[in-house]
């Protein structure tokens, strides 16, 4: 089955992405008080100071510390290698064209992996919501769009205040979970498109485990000409 991507969306709904960019400041600052032996440090000293006020309650971010905790149990090697995976994941546009890679959370030391999903499955699940990001993110997408989903065509969106249209992970939450907050990585879609045939298929590599690519749901906002395939696996190429 063939469609067209119907639009992008506008780059102004990533606007809201501190949260993110938040996170991807913390976690660098672990990683270089690791390698530093400084362990004196709770959660919210690695928040930007800036946005320390608006997630001081957030005690669910306590995840950080023990984010530190287990990467300090690993070697220098490791450490390096989830410091990278975190900067790579998060390279969308580029991921998506081919132009690098990045290890996905089953390529990293398996003491890690549950903790890097709890921080961040925290992050999507429940501060994005509570923050209202979600859905300033959704209210631009649905300002400034055909309010269609434009991966199928068919299913329109409803307007803010209704129930949430569905939020797809670009690159599936599972496997590159350091990009499970980066609105650059979050787009709305139809519940068809993402309960049916999307699921948390892996879009940077086929079945084989070759790269492909994909493209940047964002870098447009008219109508293009992007193929996606929906065979067995429902593939997605241009």
């Amino acid at each position: 089955m063939e469609s067209n991507l119907l639009y992008g969306y506008p780059i102004e709904a990533t606007a809201e992405n501190w949260l993110h960019d938040c996170l991807f400041v913390a976690l660098h600052s672990v990683h270089a008080d690791v390698q530093l032996g400084v362990f004196d440090k709770t959660w919210i000293d690695y928040i930007p100071t800036e946005y320390q006020a608006k997630l001081r309650t957030r005690i669910g971010l306590n995840r950080i510390e023990e984010y530190r905790n287990v990467l300090c149990q690993l070697t220098a090697e490791e450490q390096n290698q989830v410091l990278k995976a975190l900067q790579n994941q998060n390279l969308i546009t580029q991921l998506l064209a081919c132009e690098c890679n990045c290890d996905a959370i089953t390529d990293l030391p398996e003491t890690i992996r549950q903790t890097i999903l709890s921080l961040f499955e925290y992050a999507f699940k429940t501060l994005l919501k509570e923050l209202g990001i979600r859905d300033k993110h959704y209210s631009q997408i649905y300002k400034h769009s055909h309010r269609l989903c434009p991966f199928c065509g068919c299913e329109g969106f409803d307007a803010p205040g209704a129930p949430r249209e569905a939020l797809d992970h670009y690159l599936a939450d599972s496997k590159y979970p350091f990009a499970a907050a980066n609105l650059k990585n979050l787009v709305p879609m139809g519940n068809k498109c993402n309960s049916r045939y999307k699921l948390a298929q892996d879009i940077l590599k086929k079945s084989d485990g070759t790269r492909r690519r994909s493209f940047y749901p964002y870098a447009e906002t008219e109508t293009t000409k992007i193929l996606w395939t929906a065979s067995s696996e429902t593939e997605w190429k241009r």
